[in-house]
């Protein structure tokens, strides 16, 4: 089986429910996606963001008027036309109605950038320099998108976009298929299966489909995810091994067994062969490695081997906060064990930066608190950023809110979206 390509989304804050039903989609057939949490600063690391791309064979971009008028947003499309290959490599996908194939439309958008830096230049022209940094930085950042807008629009017109109905309607065909996945027909009966209302309905239509065309590795993958997400582990281990028998190199297969057998049915030995066979055929594979990581983590109590698995994995995907907090936990173990506190300043940063990339990332959360319960012997504190983070993951009411650290004081607040 080919290696799927690795696909990165980039989109705007508020549409993150159709980067959810592109993910839930892509997940069911086996395709993994990247997809940041928190949409990349124009503030922050222009090369974290620049090697997620590099790493990345296509970048699909949900096209709105809040991504077209959004600054982070602009930021990341601006950095891939850097990519001497972008037109090959960007994929449009239109979530909301946006005027650009007409010059109205594409008037607008360039009226409003063009507002944007004027504003800006006139409330930047009293300021010295030196003393307004900042400021400077998003001026030049707003002359960049400027002297590009236009660019990006004509680029946007002369694509062949569809809306993400249009593309779910027809079972992504034509993105997988301007993704080279050679699997095209099955993905794509799979994709229509999984949008059916419920597990039933889903395995009669799979049943039908494997009578005409006989089970594959990915129906028995569909089936296995299936059996996971209702928590039916042996079965799914079942469906794992019988994806395998039609794939041995069915890569996904390999981690996801792996990881059943870690996570859920205590087979660790088994599970570390297969998720360093996942890792031989794809070396990108992030979910093996994070997983190869917790084996020597948890089973073996190996910190310093655990910490490298945690490092590639930061350094295949930047933008990975489960890469940052493992790391972290491996720091924090080093220290526990040799009963000092070396690591203290490294743990910390590597805590808030998984947090910057996802703020309402429960484990790191969760770590944060236990900084302080460790290395700032606040028992209080720390249990106060705990029960935080136990309120966002459960209390649904919260299910809109955001997470605000202010790093010179350690204060922690949820903030409320809506």
């Amino acid at each position: 089986m080919d290696n799927h390509p690795r696909i990165f989304v980039s989109y705007a804050w508020s549409n993150s429910k159709y980067t959810d039903v592109i993910e839930t989609d892509f997940s069911t057939a086996g395709i993994p996606i990247i997809r940041d949490k928190n949409s990349i600063k124009y503030t922050g690391s222009l090369k974290e963001f620049m090697d997620s791309i590099r790493f990345s064979d296509f970048v699909i971009a949900l096209i709105s008027p809040d991504y077209l008028k959004s600054k982070n947003c602009m930021y990341e499309l601006t950095s891939v036309f850097k990519d001497i290959d972008y037109r090959n490599k960007i994929c449009p996908i239109i979530v909301e109605p946006t005027k650009f194939y007409d010059v109205n439309g594409k008037i607008e958008y360039i009226k409003y950038w063009e507002e944007k830096k004027r504003m800006l230049n006139d409330k930047s022209a009293e300021l010295e320099p030196m003393n307004a940094l900042s400021i400077f930085k998003e001026l030049k950042l707003i002359d960049q998108i400027y002297d590009q807008i236009d660019e990006i629009l004509d680029f946007l017109s002369d694509s062949l976009n569809k809306n993400l109905d249009e593309l779910r309607n027809d079972n992504y065909r034509p993105l997988l298929d301007r993704m080279g996945i050679n699997e095209i027909s099955h993905l794509s009966k799979l994709l229509e299966i999984s949008k059916l209302k419920n597990d039933e309905q889903k395995m009669i239509a799979l049943d039908e489909y494997e009578e005409k065309y006989a089970p594959n590795t990915f129906t028995y993958y569909f089936r296995a995810h299936n059996s996971v997400l209702n928590k039916e582990y042996l079965r799914a281990e079942v469906y794992y091994k019988k994806s395998l028998e039609h794939d041995e190199n069915n890569s996904e297969s390999l981690f996801r067994l792996g990881e059943l057998y870690l996570a859920y049915l205590n087979k660790p030995e088994e599970a570390i062969k297969l998720l360093h066979a996942a890792v031989e055929i794809n070396p990108k594979n992030e979910g093996a490695l994070l997983d190869i990581g917790l084996y020597y983590f948890n089973i073996l109590g190996d910190y310093e081997t655990a910490a490298e698995y945690a490092d590639k994995v930061i350094e295949i995907n930047p933008r990975n906060e489960k890469g940052y907090n493992n790391l972290g936990g491996c720091y924090v173990m080093m220290d526990m064990k040799s009963k000092t506190y070396t690591y203290k300043e490294k743990v910390k940063s590597l805590i808030l930066k998984s947090l910057e990339i996802n703020p309402r990332y429960y484990d790191g959360l969760m770590s944060y608190g236990g900084y302080y319960i460790y290395y700032e012997n606040n028992l209080e504190r720390g249990r106060e950023i705990q029960i935080m983070a136990l309120s966002l993951r459960e209390n649904k009411d919260i299910g809109s809110s955001s997470v605000l650290i202010n790093d010179s004081t350690g204060e922690i607040k949820i903030i409320l979206d809506n």
